[in-house]
């Protein structure tokens, strides 16, 4: 499990077991494990993300559609839903299918949301697509209260 835990300028740090991993600012780039990772977008409209490291494609989000807070997610291999527990729900859950969740990102606080996330997702997503999950999340939380 990982926790974020995010500041008024919006720099987050992402622990695991209590050791710092990395650090980003919800910019497109962070590094881990001495490794440089980019985000970029890829579409105005229904934005799709990807994380990159050199040219490799490592995985990707794609919006599921305008009126919808959800992305699919794909990563070595496999596919998952990412979208929110509930209407009005800061809370979100990565699924397997339309029933199986499979790992989630709770903030500890409803009213500041992005100052303390828990992120509980599965092991075969490696730690640098958990950030770029992570990041993701941070964009549909920003979307979803400019609502």
């Amino acid at each position: 499990m990982l926790k974020a835990t995010g500041d008024r300028q919006g720099t987050f740090e992402i622990r695991q077991n209590g050791e710092l991993l990395t650090t980003f600012q919800k910019k497109l780039r962070f590094q881990l494990a001495g490794k440089e990772y980019a985000i970029r977008r890829n579409n105005a409209i229904k934005p799709f993300y990807s994380l990159h490291h050199d040219e490799a494609v490592l995985a990707t989000a794609e919006h599921t559609s305008i009126l919808r807070s959800s992305f699919h997610i794909s990563h070595a291999g496999r596919t998952w839903t990412m979208k929110p527990e509930g209407f009005i729900s800061r809370l979100a859950g990565l699924y397997a299918d339309e029933a199986t969740k499979v790992g989630s990102f709770v903030p500890k606080s409803y009213f500041f949301p992005s100052k303390e996330i828990a992120i509980d997702l599965p092991p075969e997503i490696s730690l640098e697509a958990q950030v770029f999950l992570l990041w993701v999340f941070l964009r549909m939380l920003e979307a979803r209260s400019s609502d």
